[in-house]
């Protein structure tokens, strides 16, 4: 990774308001988010968003971690068609099961893919999602 974040416990509100995030989104891809339990509204109100958070593990996810968090922006289609998968794979190894919220403000999934098939997991796990449906 461009940069050491294996110690921040904090990102609320860290691309809030920002114009532009693409590329991937490359340079936040391999960040170690281990110890982090709080990205509340990282990316509110952010524009012409392009990340892939594959390469995440939130061993320290609370209840209220991704509250707001793409509120009044999204993601492309396919980026959060794998942002789901992504989501699901890390629901399930750490057994995170109710009480959870994850805002993805007017990102759609790919009705009839494996995003759908993740969003049906994570909602089933108790998890409040909203996101702007399905295309």
């Amino acid at each position: 990774p461009l940069m050491n974040v294996s110690g921040v416990t904090g990102m609320a509100y860290m691309f809030a308001n920002a114009d532009n995030l693409n590329n991937g989104g490359a340079f936040i891809n391999d960040w170690d988010v281990s110890n982090c339990p709080n990205f509340l509204n990282m990316f509110n109100g952010a524009a012409n968003l392009d990340f892939n958070l594959s390469g995440w593990t939130i061993d320290s996810v609370q209840t209220y971690s991704f509250n707001g968090f793409l509120t009044n922006s999204g993601l492309p289609t396919a980026r959060y068609d794998e942002l789901l998968v992504w989501l699901d794979s890390e629901v399930t190894r750490l057994s995170l099961v109710g009480g959870y919220a994850f805002t993805a403000g007017n990102s759609k999934y790919t009705i009839g893919s494996a995003a759908e098939t993740a969003r049906t997991n994570i909602l089933a796990n108790g998890w409040l999602l909203t996101d702007g449906g399905g295309v």
